[in-house]
């Protein structure tokens, strides 16, 4: 359960996402101990397995994105084709075509990549046995852990396929008469596929569409699931069909919803009555742990954690942080903490000193050093995904990785790099060695101009000063931008920018 109290409008914060760093004044700490069935790769394989040979993930795909976080031992993973096109969605828009599949936790591809979609939006996963894709053309289908298709829109008088949540899904199907068609929605269980609930001359609600609030989907606190009567696209409080599933499914387990923690205060910290939590889903020694995001009454930031009878396991401090999600582009109200939650004791957090990643235990102790510029929650299985593309177990061992893969420091990002996309101008950054970055802006019709400022790298944000502003891609002006380095190309904010030999004028 998530509860958001928020008072007045601040920044986003900026979470890490982009290039890997490392910090050694941390001490080696031993993970806390796992399970022997969570190590389906031995000891002895770890330094050969990924780091010399590559995973096949990896290497089947040099335009990997990024992997996300595995559930039910198989994790969504991204690639990327460069492209002119221009995407636009609700969270942004974006240029080039991203496709998702998903891959084991040996690395393998179990279903290609073929779905395309927006790269900024949460992304299927096979939490349960069976899940809901689709792409970019509207094509839905609900498909196994093999790929193989058990729904799909459009086949077999399927008019509308709902999403899986908390175990099910609805497949809506037409049978037409006169002088009405009649419509009928199914729910299903998502472990395996038995039909739940029945209902007749109903439509359901389509996924991204909402009546007075609500949606489609099973309430968090499991009282049941909603269906909406559908007429020319207009809907009506008097149409909502809700039922509980439980007197449909006596499988059922809703999730714990015991959070009954009063956090205005947390010890004798001031929380100013404003502050964020975001509460795991158990898996741990301790069951659930709440991450909190307090704001004291100097308008500083603390974070802590909780257990659910109000025990406080880390007090306030600055140093460890759980990132300020935002609402999006167009709404610059935070709308609680960002998802970082406890699984097997170990929970992802930010140093506030390095700007890097790592894995700290209940009582706020790096159990995994910060090392990172990105870093998932663990899965129940055990496995986290770090730097967009490595895949770890809970000691910290690399279990998947690109070939002669190295845990880089970026501390300089000397040289000059194009713009690499369609535009009007050439533009190019040329960053020094001590600090100094220039924006250069190049037309045969307008001429040259450039703009000069500084800038400095702290773990994966690149952060720039002076430069005021610019109408430059990516970089408009000062302030803090994420990025990471891949080989000659520098991605900031996912656009990208390759090294470049061009002499430009002084």
């Amino acid at each position: 359960m998530k509860k958001i109290i928020c008072m007045f409008l601040i920044l986003a914060m900026i979470t890490a996402g982009m290039v890997s760093c490392q910090n050694d004044d941390y001490d080696d700490e031993e993970t806390i101990d796992e399970s022997d069935d969570l190590d389906n790769i031995s000891d002895d394989d770890y330094d050969n397995n990924s780091i010399e040979n590559g995973s096949e993930v990896h290497n089947q795909y040099e335009n990997l994105f990024r992997i996300d976080k595995f559930k039910n031992g198989l994790a969504t993973f991204l690639v990327y084709n460069s492209s002119s096109t221009s995407h636009f969605g609700s969270s942004g828009s974006w240029k080039g075509n991203y496709y998702y599949g998903f891959v084991n936790i040996k690395g393998q591809v179990v279903i290609e990549p073929v779905y395309e979609c927006n790269p900024y939006v949460e992304l299927p996963d096979f939490e349960y046995n069976y899940t809901k894709v689709g792409d970019l053309e509207n094509h839905e289908y609900i498909i196994d852990k093999d790929g193989d298709i058990k729904f799909e829109l459009g086949k077999n008088n399927i008019t509308a396929i709902g999403k899986v949540s908390e175990g099910y899904f609805w497949v809506e199907t037409v049978e037409e008469g006169f002088p009405n068609n009649t419509y009928i929605v199914k729910y299903y269980s998502a472990d395996d596929l038995s039909v739940v609930a029945t209902f007749e001359d109903i439509r359901a609600i389509p996924d991204n569409q909402h009546i007075f609030g609500a949606n489609s989907t099973l309430t968090d606190s499991g009282d049941g699931l909603l269906a909406y009567e559908l007429d020319n696209y207009t809907y009506y409080e008097d149409d909502v069909l809700a039922f509980n599933i439980k007197e449909y499914d006596k499988s059922f387990s809703p999730k714990s919803d015991d959070w009954n923690i009063d956090l205005d205060e947390i010890g004798d910290f001031d929380a100013a009555n404003y502050y964020y939590y975001h509460v795991s889903e158990g898996n741990n020694t301790k069951g659930q742990l709440a991450t909190v995001a307090l704001k004291s009454t100097d308008k500083v930031w603390y974070y802590a954690v909780v257990d659910s009878k109000g025990n406080i396991l880390m007090q306030p401090q600055k140093n460890i942080i759980f990132p300020i999600k935002d609402q999006g582009l167009l709404n610059n109200f935070p709308t609680g903490i960002d998802n970082y939650e406890f699984c097997k004791d170990l929970c992802p957090a930010k140093d506030e000193e390095t700007g890097c990643w790592g894995y700290i235990d209940p009582q706020g102790n790096w159990k995994i050093k910060p090392q990172y510029s990105s870093a998932t929650i663990f899965s129940t299985d055990g496995y986290a995904t770090v730097n967009d593309k490595i895949v770890i177990n809970t000691k910290g061992n690399v279990i998947i990785s690109p070939k002669g893969w190295t845990n880089e420091i970026v501390t300089s990002l000397s040289g000059t790099y194009k713009y690499n996309g369609d535009n009007y101008y050439d533009w190019y950054l040329t960053f020094s060695e001590d600090g100094e970055l220039k924006i250069t802006e190049v037309s045969k019709y307008v001429g040259y101009s450039s703009r000069k400022g500084t800038y400095q790298i702290k773990g994966s944000v690149l952060i720039v000063l002076e430069i005021g502003y610019t109408l430059a891609p990516t970089i408009n002006g000062n302030g803090e931008y994420s990025f990471r380095k891949e080989g000659d190309t520098l991605i900031i904010n996912d656009s990208e920018w390759v090294l470049s030999d061009v002499n430009l004028p002084q």
